[in-house]
């Protein structure tokens, strides 16, 4: 079984996007990493909106779980560091706490169709 503290202790934080945790089916995380910039109720309503469209996924296809595959995850990871890397007050080997861009655009994406970057089990 793995722990969430097990894997915070060996990479120092966890990826997580847009409130899905990386490696812990059905962990849905609302202000986690890279999610601090702008107004935290946007940021928590849109986050709620999207872990409520995953948690009906589950019921609707009856799953047991869903979870993100890792090389979406990576790629989001990447795209993320990458922005903060262009914001000057932000230099540091890894930012884990900020969101780079608009609020808009967080929420933008949590409305999109993603269903191509989660796995899923079926009852």
């Amino acid at each position: 079984m793995t722990i969430v503290s097990d894997v915070i202790c060996q990479k120092s934080v966890l990826t997580v996007a847009w409130g899905m945790t990386e490696g812990f089916a059905n962990l849905f995380m609302r202000y986690g990493p890279n999610t601090d910039n702008g107004s935290i109720l946007v940021m928590i309503e849109s986050q709620a909106n999207y872990v409520l469209q995953k948690i009906e996924r589950i019921s609707w296809n009856d799953l047991v779980w869903i979870g993100f595959r890792p090389e979406p995850l990576e790629s989001y990871d990447e795209e993320i560091q990458q922005a903060i890397e262009n914001v000057e007050v932000w230099q540091a080997s890894r930012v884990a706490t900020q969101w780079p861009h608009a609020m808009s655009k967080f929420e933008q994406h949590t409305l999109e169709s993603d269903a191509e970057v989660y796995e899923t089990a079926p009852r």
